[in-house]
C-alpha cells in the first residue's frame, strides 16, 4: 500500500497536530499521524475480526466473476483511504493558519484552510493512473475500481462532519466538474500538488474535467447509475454496510490516534473490552454452576425427560422452567451454525435466564464471538437485567456496563492515562458485556451520525439479545427484521429475539430469514395451567359503557367501589398472606390515574394501608421507594393499591395479587398480567379489563389496535386466554405484506431504494423506533440520598456521585438530601465552560446520572407541556425545561408527580 514516504519528497515538513497549549514537545507530522491511524485501524480489525467481514462485504458487492486482483484492489482502496484521509493537510493554508507552520505561505485558494475536500481530490489524483492503467484488471473492473475510488472519497470528505450525507449527491455536486467553481477547486488543488511536491496532475483529469456537460464526470455517474440498476434485484445491504463500516473504522481510528498523540500515550491502546478466553470459560462455568436451578439442569442434562406437569404448584412451575432451559440448550447445540434465534417463553418462564444460558452456549460453540449485548426498551428493564446478567455470569465491574439516561459515567481503575482512558472506554463501550436501549442499538445499525456510528465496528462477531420484541411499532417490523437478518449474515452476529408475546417477523413475505426457534413446544408451555392459569382474565367490566366526558367521574366512582370490593374479598380469602392484598390498576392517561386516586381513597375509607401513584412524571427516587416497598416481604401483610400507567408493564419486578386495566393493545394487557402472581404461589389472582378512556388517541397508528377494533373485534378473550398471540400478529404481517397498504409499504420499498442509492440521511429518518419528540423537565426539589424505607441499604445517589457533588461544593458529605437547584447550577457552570476537552465532557457525563434523578419527560406537543409553557411555571434553560415554580405554583408533588391533566401514559 502507498504511503506518504512514497509520494512526498519530504513528508516531515507537513504537520497534522500541535501539542496542547504550554506543552513543550514536537508537533505530530502528517506521516506520523497517518501511520498511527492505520495502526489503530488494523489493530481494531484484528481484535474484532473485521478483515473477514470487510472481504465478505466486498465479495457480495462485486460480480461473482470478479478477479482476485480486482477484489484485492477494492480492499486496498478501503484501507488506503483510511491512511490518506488527511492528505488535504498539505494545503499550505492549513499548514500556516492551523499548524502555525512558518515553512508555508498562505494562498488565495477558494477552499481556505479546509483539508477534507482538497484531500479527496488529491487522493483521487494519486489513484486514477494506477486504477485506469492496471493491466491486471479487465476494462469493466477498471471502471468499477474508479467508482469505488469515488465512493470511499465521500467518507474522506465527511470524516470531520457530524453526519454522513447522501453519497451519490456528494459525487454529483462536489465531483462533477462541469461547474466553474468545482473546476477552480480542482485546478487549485492540482497546482498545490505540483508546486509543493512536484506531483503532476493525472492526465485522466482531462477526461473528467474538460469538455461540455456530457463529457465530464457524468460518465462516472452514469456508470454508478448503471451499477445500481444492475443490482436492482440484488440486496443493497452489502454496499451500504461496507461504506458505513468504513466510516466507523476511519473516524474511530482517527479519534483514537489523535487522542493518543494529544495525551502523549507511549503505547497504543490495546484493551478494547472484549471477551477473552479466560472470561469466556469463566462465563460458561458460572452459568452452569452459580444458580442452583441452572446447575441442576446441567447435572441432569444427559437422559433428561420432558414431563410438562400440569398440576399447579411452585414445584411444577420450577420444573417447567427447567424444561424450557433444557429445550433452549439442546436446540442451540443442534443449530449452533444459525445466526438468528427466537426465545418465546410465557410470562414467568424466566426469559432472561434462558437468554443467558443461550448466550453461554453460543460462546462455547464459537470462539470468534467476543462481545455480548443486551438490547431493551425500558430503563427499568435495563437495570433489572444488568443485575441478573452480572450476577449469573459472575462479572466484575470493569466487565459490564449499562448505558441509559439514568446511569452516570462509569470509570475503570488502575489504568495508565486513567481519566482519558475512562472517557475512551465509555465512548466506545470498551466492555465485554453491554446493556443499552433499543433506540441506541438500532441507531448504530442505521444512523448517519458520526458519533453513534463509531460503535459499528464493535458489533461483528457478537451476541445481541433483543428483549420485548413486541414493544417495537409494527410499521418498522419489515425494516427491523431486514436489518437483523443482514447484519447477522454479514457481520456474524448471533441475534436472540425474545418476548412472552413474540411477533414472528420471519413470516413477512418480503424478508427471507431462517430463524431458529429455541422453544419449539409452545403449546405445552403456554397452555400449561402453571402459566396460563396463573392469572385469570375477567372481561365482565367490558360490558360497562365507555363513559363520555361528563359521565367519567361517575364511571370512576363506580370503578373505585368495585376495586375496593374485590380487594376486600381477596384479603378476606387470602391464605398465603391473611388479610392482605396487593392491588394494581392501570390507566391509559395520567389524568385519569390522578382523578381515580381521590375517588378510591374515599371509597376505601381507610381499608388500604398505602395508596401509591406511579406514572411517567414520577421521579426516579420515588419510583425506587414504591418498588422497594412492594417487593419488601415485611410489607406483605399490608393492604396496598398501586395506581399506575403503562410505565409498570415491563421491567418493573413486582408481584401483585389483583389487577385492573383500561384495555389497550392485547399484548399490553398480557404484559400487565405478568406483574400478577409471578411465582404461581397464590390463588384466585385475576386481571379485570375495563374501557374507560379512548385509547385510539394513543394507538390509532398501530396496526394491532386497528385489527382489534376491526377484523379481530371480540377476539381479545380468545387470544388472552389461549395465549395465541399469533392470531393477531399473523394478521398484522398480512397487512404489512399488502402492497397497497401505504402506511406500511411506503416504508420498505422506499427504504430499500434509499439503501440502494446510499442516501444515509433518509435511511436514518425512515427507520425511527420512537417518532415523538420529547422535552426533558427538571424539577429543582431536594431528593433523598438513600431510598426511604431501606435503612440506608439502597441509594438514589451513589457514594461516588455524592463525593463528586461534594468536590464541587454542591452538598456536604453528611447531607441527607441533594438540592436539585444546586445540581442544575453546576450543570450550567460546566456547559458554559469554553474548554471543549475530555475533562469537561467527562464531568458532564458524571453529572448525567445525578441530573436524571430530577428529570422526567413529556411529549413536546402534549397538553401538559403546553400548559407548563402557557402558565410560565418555569423556563427553558440549556435545552431543558426548568420547573422553577414547582413549589409555589403547586405544579409538582414528590408523591403524585405533575399536578396537571391530559398527559398520555407514555414514558419517553
Amino acid at each position: 500500500m502507498k504511503t506518504y514516504q512514497m509520494i512526498l519528497s519530504d513528508p516531515t515538513r507537513y504537520l497534522a497536530h500541535l501539542p496542547k497549549q504550554n506543552e513543550v514537545r514536537d508537533a505530530e507530522t502528517l506521516s506520523e499521524h497517518s501511520d498511527l491511524v492505520l495502526k489503530y485501524a488494523l489493530n481494531v480489525c484484528e481484535n474484532f475480526g473485521l478483515n473477514e467481514v470487510i472481504k465478505g462485504l466486498i465479495d457480495s458487492v462485486l460480480n461473482e466473476n470478479s478477479s482476485i486482483e480486482f477484489k484485492a484492489t477494492v480492499y486496498d482502496l478501503f484501507f488506503q483511504s483510511i491512511y490518506f484521509h488527511d492528505f488535504g493537510k498539505i494545503n499550505p493554508n492549513f499548514q500556516r493558519m492551523k499548524m502555525k507552520n512558518l515553512n508555508f505561505k498562505t494562498s488565495n485558494c477558494k477552499f481556505g484552510s479546509d483539508h477534507s475536500y482538497p484531500g479527496v481530490l488529491m487522493w483521487i489524483n494519486m489513484n486514477l493512473p494506477y486504477l485506469i492503467e492496471n493491466n491486471k484488471l479487465s476494462n469493466n473492473e477498471r471502471l468499477m475500481a474508479v467508482i469505488f475510488l469515488f465512493l470511499f472519497s465521500h467518507i474522506i470528505a465527511r470524516h470531520h462532519s457530524p453526519y454522513l450525507s447522501p453519497t451519490f449527491k456528494f459525487i454529483r455536486e462536489r465531483l462533477d466538474f462541469s461547474t466553474e467553481l468545482e473546476k477552480v477547486y480542482l485546478t487549485q488543488v492540482l497546482e498545490i500538488l505540483e508546486e509543493l511536491d512536484n506531483i503532476e496532475p493525472s492526465k485522466y483529469w482531462s477526461i473528467i474535467s474538460q469538455g461540455d456537460s456530457t463529457q465530464n464526470v457524468s460518465w462516472i455517474i452514469e456508470k454508478i447509475n448503471k451499477f445500481t440498476r444492475q443490482r436492482q434485484e440484488l440486496n443493497p445491504f452489502p454496499l451500504f454496510a461496507l461504506l458505513k463500516l468504513h466510516y466507523s473504522l476511519l473516524t474511530a481510528s482517527d479519534y483514537l490516534a489523535t487522542t493518543h498523540y494529544m495525551n502523549n500515550w507511549q503505547i497504543p491502546l490495546e484493551d478494547y473490552g472484549q471477551i477473552n478466553e479466560e472470561l469466556r470459560q469463566r462465563i460458561i462455568r458460572n452459568v452452569q454452576s452459580t444458580k442452583s436451578y441452572n446447575k441442576d439442569v446441567f447435572d441432569n442434562l444427559e437422559g433428561f425427560e420432558f414431563t410438562y406437569p400440569i398440576e399447579t404448584n411452585n414445584k411444577n412451575l420450577n420444573r417447567l422452567r427447567q424444561e424450557l432451559l433444557v429445550e433452549v440448550i439442546l436446540n442451540i447445540r443442534k443449530n449452533k451454525d444459525k445466526n438468528v434465534f427466537y426465545i418465546e417463553a410465557p410470562t414467568g418462564g424466566g426469559k432472561t435466564n434462558l437468554s443467558i444460558l443461550a448466550a453461554a452456549e453460543l460462546l462455547s460453540a464459537d470462539t470468534n464471538i467476543n462481545n455480548l449485548f443486551y438490547v431493551l426498551p425500558f430503563t427499568t428493564l435495563i437495570t433489572q437485567t444488568y443485575n441478573a446478567v452480572k450476577e449469573t455470569l459472575g462479572l466484575k465491574e470493569e466487565e459490564i456496563i449499562q448505558i441509559h439516561s439514568k446511569e452516570g459515567f462509569k470509570e475503570k481503575d488502575d489504568q495508565y492515562g486513567q481519566e482519558k482512558k475512562n472517557h475512551i472506554d465509555y465512548l466506545f463501550l470498551n466492555y465485554p458485556v453491554v446493556l443499552m436501549s433499543h433506540v441506541k442499538f438500532f441507531n448504530i445499525l442505521k444512523t448517519n451520525s458520526k458519533e453513534e456510528n463509531y460503535l459499528l465496528h464493535r458489533l461483528p462477531n457478537s451476541i445481541v439479545v433483543i428483549d420485548e420484541l413486541q414493544s417495537y411499532p409494527p410499521k418498522i417490523w419489515d425494516k427491523l427484521i431486514y436489518m437483523i437478518q443482514n447484519y447477522a449474515q454479514y457481520f456474524n452476529i448471533r441475534f436472540i429475539l425474545m418476548s412472552a408475546t413474540l411477533p414472528k417477523l420471519d413470516k413477512l413475505s418480503n424478508v427471507a430469514t431462517d430463524i431458529c426457534y429455541l422453544t419449539n413446544h409452545r403449546k405445552q408451555f403456554f397452555q400449561n395451567p402453571n402459566f396460563c392459569n396463573r392469572v385469570s382474565f375477567d372481561f365482565s367490566l367490558l360490558d360497562w359503557s365507555t363513559p363520555e366526558k361528563e359521565e367519567k367521574e361517575n364511571y370512576l366512582r363506580k370503578l373505585a367501589s368495585l376495586v375496593v370490593e374485590k380487594s376486600v374479598e381477596y384479603a378476606e380469602s387470602n391464605r398465603k398472606y391473611p388479610k392482605s392484598v396487593f392491588t394494581i390498576i392501570e390507566f391509559i392517561y395520567k389524568q385519569t390515574a390522578t382523578e381515580f386516586y381521590s375517588l378510591v381513597e374515599a371509597a376505601a375509607n381507610g381499608f388500604f394501608d398505602k395508596i401509591f401513584v406511579l406514572s411517567g412524571t414520577i421521579l426516579e427516587p420515588r419510583r425506587k421507594e414504591i418498588i422497594h416497598y412492594l417487593k419488601d416481604e415485611a410489607n406483605r401483610n399490608r393492604k396496598v393499591i398501586l395506581i399506575t400507567t403503562q410505565v409498570v408493564e415491563a421491567g418493573v419486578d413486582i408481584d401483585m395479587d389483583l389487577g385492573f386495566k383500561d384495555q389497550s393493545l392485547v399484548d399490553s394487557d398480557e404484559q400487565l398480567a405478568g406483574r400478577i402472581n409471578r411465582n404461581v404461589n397464590k390463588s384466585a389472582c385475576k386481571l379485570y379489563l375495563f374501557n374507560c378512556d379512548n385509547s385510539e388517541i394513543l394507538y390509532k397508528g398501530d396496526k394491532r389496535f386497528q385489527l382489534m377494533q376491526g377484523e379481530l373485534s371480540g377476539k381479545e378473550k380468545e387470544i388472552l386466554q389461549s395465549k395465541n398471540f399469533d392470531l393477531m400478529y399473523d394478521c398484522v404481517m398480512q397487512k404489512i405484506d399488502k402492497q397497497n397498504d401505504r402506511l406500511y409499504q411506503i416504508g420498505f420499498s422506499d427504504f430499500r431504494n434509499y439503501l440502494r442509492m446510499l442516501d444515509f440521511p433518509e435511511i436514518d429518518y425512515n427507520f425511527q423506533i420512537i417518532n415523538q419528540q420529547s422535552t426533558l423537565v427538571f424539577v429543582p426539589m431536594p431528593l433523598p440520598v438513600y431510598v426511604p424505607g431501606t435503612n440506608q441499604t439502597e441509594r438514589n445517589f451513589s457514594e461516588k456521585e455524592v463525593n463528586f457533588l461534594v468536590d464541587y461544593g454542591v452538598t456536604n458529605p453528611d447531607d441527607k438530601r441533594i438540592d436539585g437547584g444546586a445540581v442544575f447550577k453546576l450543570y450550567e457552570q460546566l456547559i458554559c465552560q469554553k474548554k471543549n476537552d475530555f475533562v469537561v465532557k467527562t464531568e458532564l457525563k458524571k453529572l448525567q446520572g445525578i441530573m436524571s434523578q430530577f428529570i422526567f419527560s413529556l411529549m413536546t406537543h402534549s397538553k401538559n407541556m403546553e400548559i407548563l409553557l402557557e402558565n410560565v411555571h418555569g423556563e427553558e434553560r440549556m435545552g431543558i425545561y426548568y420547573l422553577s415554580h414547582w413549589e409555589e405554583d403547586a405544579i409538582y408533588d414528590y408523591n403524585f408527580g405533575l399536578i396537571e391533566t391530559g398527559e398520555p401514559a407514555i414514558i419517553l
